[in-house]
């Protein structure tokens, strides 16, 4: 467990070599919103793939995930649950 609180598990990952996978769990979802927050946890998710501090855009997250060998889309992906 990180100080922040997240807990990270390692897989093997056999295929392809030289890379890996990382998922994060949040741990909340829909069920979690007030009836005036409807919608906002999968808004948000969204919200991580248009840019950060130091990729500002969604352009420059793609770039980057070219660079990592990802496509955008193909190999990313963000859902909400109720839990």
């Amino acid at each position: 467990q990180l100080p922040n609180g997240f807990k990270i598990v390692y897989l093997e990952n056999e295929y392809p070599n030289d890379r890996f996978s990382a998922f994060l769990d949040v741990a909340v979802g829909s069920i979690d919103e007030e009836d005036d927050q409807q919608g906002l946890a999968h808004y948000l998710e969204h919200l991580v793939f248009l840019g950060t501090e130091k990729w500002k855009t969604a352009e420059e997250m793609k770039d980057l995930m070219g660079t990592l060998g990802m496509s955008f889309g193909g190999d990313t992906n963000a859902s909400t649950d109720h839990r």
